[in-house]
């Protein structure tokens, strides 16, 4: 057995330096590496590299024999490309003699070729969309019940619509009106002198007219019911035609919610699709749940979500005169299908009049106040919205996905549509919060990455 071979002194740093060159050889990733060459004082020697993901770092080795050379002082490394160099190694020890100092070390490159980008958006003001008001008002027979303070249920509606619209400042408010339930179309001639010529078997002539024509149920066609009696017009102008309108009206109807729903929705997306930069809502007021036509209050929701899903999108406010007796709640569940959270319900023993006029301006300040038109060509991707109070500081307020995201507290707003937006509608805190706001200005910001 032969006794193991001991490294010598001079071995000993050979391997040391040979070690160390393999270290600079796996470091030099990017740029090409100078590696310092031993020299026999014992002074390290450095390197620098240049690349595009910065230098490499320097290694000095040691002196050999008689006294210790110093180690070499790290490299600084400098760097043209996005990453800072690597940081310098310091230098081996000195062989024989006293132990080298280590060097020192590298400095880190730069951010020279940072290419990070600031985007500055475009900044215009917010313009608020012109409103119109289509009302779908119920005309049944229940109408004629008492309400506090000895009118009607009728009288006292449409004693607040009147009020609405001759009030002053409604430039750039429109409105137009009909009713529910209509007459069904008479089946064929309805004129006779004799009961023969009545069209229906069993029919009979009665003071002129077939029977059966006076008797007929109210229509459950849609279409009867897109036909405004008023057109929306603008105010102030439309106000007398309005006013005379509900004039010639009394209670005498049945309650054909769907169709009278489905038509007033349908005039309305026809409207505003023919009038850009206008937002047309419904304003749907009834005192009782259906009684005709299709009554499945899940029908009649469906009616309202998709209207408002829709491109123009509709929202519909839902507006009644609630008795004693009465359950109105269903129609909270068409309020918040047509995208205006829940129904205006009133008593009968309260203010009727003052509460249905609050409801009609709050549909003004909804639009007015919290609705703001997107501008043309923008980006739905690429839009935020600012607000500034008057002697205040700007707020930016967020997007949400939609209304059903908006927060309890806190800025935010909403497409009207997903898809094919048109407007950004603030969330229901944000509304309540810029009203309160002295004189508000928006500001829409174009061009950068929407803010979530």
């Amino acid at each position: 057995m032969k006794s193991p071979r001991l490294l010598t002194t001079a071995s000993f740093a050979a391997l040391a330096s040979l070690l160390a060159g393999s270290v600079i050889a796996a470091c030099g990733s990017t740029g090409d590496a100078a590696t310092g060459a031993a020299e026999s004082t014992g002074k390290g020697q450095s390197a620098s590299s240049a690349g595009g993901g910065g230098g490499a770092s320097s290694t000095s080795t040691a002196g050999t024999g008689g006294t210790g050379g110093s180690g070499g002082a790290g490299g600084s490394t400098t760097a043209s490309g996005s990453t800072g160099g690597a940081t310098g190694s310091g230098g081996a020890t000195g062989s024989g003699g006293a132990t080298g100092s280590g060097g020192a070390t590298g400095s880190g490159g730069g951010d020279a070729g940072s290419d990070v980008m600031t985007c500055t958006p475009v900044s215009a003001p917010g313009v608020l969309p012109a409103l119109d008001i289509f009302i779908m008002l119920d005309q049944s027979g229940s109408m004629s019940d008492a309400v506090a303070g000895g009118q009607t249920k009728w009288q006292a509606v449409t004693s607040a619509i009147t009020t609405f619209v001759q009030q002053p400042n409604l430039t750039g408010t429109s409105v137009g009106i009909q009713y529910f339930g209509l007459p069904a179309a008479p089946p064929g001639n309805c004129v006779c002198a004799t009961d023969a010529q009545c069209p229906s078997a069993g029919d009979f002539c009665f003071d002129g007219m077939c029977f059966n024509c006076l008797a007929a149920e109210d229509s459950c066609v849609a279409s009867d019911y897109a036909k405004p009696e008023v057109e929306i017009t603008a105010l102030p102008g439309a106000a007398s035609a309005i006013v005379t309108s509900l004039g010639k009206h009394s209670p005498t109807s049945g309650t054909p919610t769907s169709a009278a729903l489905q038509g007033a929705v349908d005039h309305a997306t026809a409207w505003e699709a023919a009038h850009p930069g206008h937002v047309t809502v419904v304003a749907f007021a009834t005192d009782g749940v259906p009684n005709e036509c299709d009554d499945t209050e899940s029908d009649i929701e469906a009616i309202a979500a998709k209207a408002c899903a829709a491109s123009p999108s509709v929202r519909t406010y839902v507006l009644g005169v609630q008795g004693a007796d009465d359950d109105l709640t269903p129609l909270n569940g068409v309020a918040a299908a047509g995208c205006t959270e829940q129904a205006t319900l009133v008593a009968t023993s309260s203010n009727v009049n003052q509460t249905f006029l609050a409801t009609f301006n709050k549909i003004l300040d909804d639009t007015r106040v919290c609705t703001i038109e997107l501008p043309a060509g923008a980006s739905a991707a690429d839009v935020d919205l600012r607000f500034t109070p008057a002697g205040a500081a700007a707020e930016d307020f967020v997007n949400v996905a939609d209304q059903a995201h908006c927060p309890a507290t806190g800025n935010a707003w909403y497409y009207d549509n997903a898809t094919a937006p048109k407007e950004l509608r603030l969330c229901d805190a944000s509304c309540t919060h810029v009203k309160a706001a002295a004189t508000p200005a928006f500001q829409v910001l174009t061009g950068c990455p929407t803010h979530h």
